[in-house]
């Protein structure tokens, strides 16, 4: 046994008898004279306390709070127009029903209201990008309006979809486009006559929802107006036997012409664009009004 502090550095016999082991190498002397096949002593080890090595991970350690890194304004861009547009022109009518719908995030597919959601943000962005000069954003709108003209125009040939409600909104919200930020002279107008033939082809709604009653009520004076503008009667005046259910149309035009009759608009007093005289366009700036839509632009 040895005497001194320390782990022995005999060879594995010697430890194992507990005896002095001489640590002669390769072998011990005691090991020889028994005839063992001695392993030799322990060789000696030599630690660098100067260096440091990593301790094995922890399970739990403690994490430093951070604020998260800003994001870019640019992930909201789109939210920035909607709620501008929304402010400042979207207010009143059939219009600000479409923002409402678009609104709410639909748990299942729906073509039409997605295409209504694509359209109210073109028109947003749009109007965002004019408002404030910005010529990207603007670009970026117009971009997105003509997506939305070529997924209409593949609606249109889908007959549960040609006269929905989300349709009409969508055919609307590009007309208005087309009157505050016109990409072509009159433009508006083939919107118009485009609503026209949907109304012709779907007529008066048989069951009349809250909805369906603020977009008849918008798309009535929409085309009644632009009837005007055309020097043509609208289509809730017709009485041809192609009209579906003409006489209750006849009956809805009626209602709006004495409405009419009664307001400066008729009188000719504030808006005097009833002649055959008076262009289009200047029609055109008059239109939103009369549908009740509210608007503010700079």
């Amino acid at each position: 046994m040895v005497s001194r502090g320390g782990r022995s550095k005999g060879c594995s016999h010697c430890r194992r008898r507990r005896i002095k082991c001489d640590e002669t190498r390769p072998t011990c002397n005691r090991c020889k004279k028994r005839g063992l096949d001695c392993d030799g002593p322990k060789e000696s080890t030599w630690i660098n306390e100067t260096n440091s090595f990593p301790s094995p991970p922890a399970e739990t350690q403690m994490i430093k709070a951070s604020l998260p890194p800003a994001m870019s304004f640019a992930a909201f861009e789109d939210d920035f127009c909607m709620a501008y547009t929304r402010k400042t022109l979207l207010r009143g009518g059939p219009v600000e029903l479409a923002y409402d719908m678009v609104s709410v995030p639909n748990t299942v597919p729906d073509p039409g209201l997605d295409l209504l959601r694509e359209a109210v943000l073109s028109l947003a962005i749009t109007f965002f990008g004019t408002q404030h000069r910005e010529k990207q954003v603007t670009a970026r709108g117009y971009s997105h309006y003509g997506s939305v003209l070529r997924q209409l125009n593949s609606h249109l040939t889908h007959s549960h979809l040609q006269t929905s409600d989300e349709t009409l909104l969508t055919a609307l919200t590009c007309m208005l486009l087309e009157i505050f930020l016109p990409t072509g002279p009159d433009n508006f107008l083939k919107h118009a006559r485009g609503i026209e033939a949907m109304l012709n082809i779907r007529g008066p709604p048989q069951q009349l929802t809250s909805n369906t009653a603020v977009i008849f009520q918008g798309l009535r004076l929409l085309s009644i107006v632009s009837g005007l503008a055309d020097s043509r009667p609208s289509v809730y005046s017709r009485e041809e036997p192609g009209i579906h259910h003409s006489r209750r149309m006849h009956t809805v035009h009626e209602r709006a012409r004495q409405a009419y009759s009664r307001s400066s608009f008729f009188r000719g007093s504030s808006i005097p664009f009833i002649t055959d005289q008076t262009s289009p366009k200047e029609v055109g700036k008059h239109i939103p009004s009369m549908a009740g839509i509210q608007c503010e632009t700079v």
